[in-house]
């Protein structure tokens, strides 16, 4: 049996926004949802990318300030049991912050596991070649993937609705795949 299946860290198995958010608000800025990925049109007042991106930084170094989701290192072991295979990760975190990201993803996922970085030149649908489902958070990841022939569980949150497709399957969070394991193994 194999794995059937493939997961984004950030915001799929952990809360990358919240830490981010306490900064933010510690330095006085406030945060408005309008639906979009784009950070910088949430951030009042406006921030610079630069401050924004050294935030970042703060937060890529210190994998133990992410609030893990519930269900994650649950699934992780139920896969691993069911079939042997390591679980693969596709992110699009920077290679320079891979043993951060490494340290990060052993807090939740206790059995081997595989993380590919995907970037412009391989994005993410290069590493699902035999994998037909994919857990991500971002809306132009996931419509990337749907026409690409994958089917892509959304976790909702408030910057990633999407048009209604057959191909696209909303999910409270992560820890709602568990039910459904026996999907993710062929």
């Amino acid at each position: 049996m194999k794995i059937d299946i493939a997961f984004d860290i950030d915001d799929v198995m952990i809360r990358f926004i919240d830490p981010v958010l306490e900064i933010l608000k510690s330095l006085k800025y406030t945060y408005e949802s309008t639906g979009n990925f784009d950070l910088f049109e949430c951030i009042k007042p406006q921030i610079s990318k630069e401050h924004l991106h050294q935030i970042f930084r703060t937060v890529y170094t210190d994998p133990h300030c992410f609030p893990i989701i519930a269900g994650a290192q649950e699934l992780c072991t139920k896969l691993y049991l069911k079939t042997g295979d390591p679980i693969l990760f596709i992110t699009t975190r920077n290679t320079n912050i891979a043993s951060e990201t490494h340290g990060l993803v052993q807090r939740f996922c206790k059995v081997p596991y595989v993380i590919a970085f995907a970037n412009t030149t391989y994005d993410k649908i290069a590493y699902l070649r035999d994998i037909n489902y994919f857990v991500e958070d971002r809306r132009k990841t996931i419509l990337h993937l749907v026409e690409n022939g994958k089917t892509v569980f959304v976790p909702k949150r408030s910057w990633n609705d999407t048009k209604e497709h057959d191909s696209i399957v909303y999910i409270n969070d992560i820890g709602d795949l568990i039910k459904s394991i026996n999907l993710f193994v062929k």
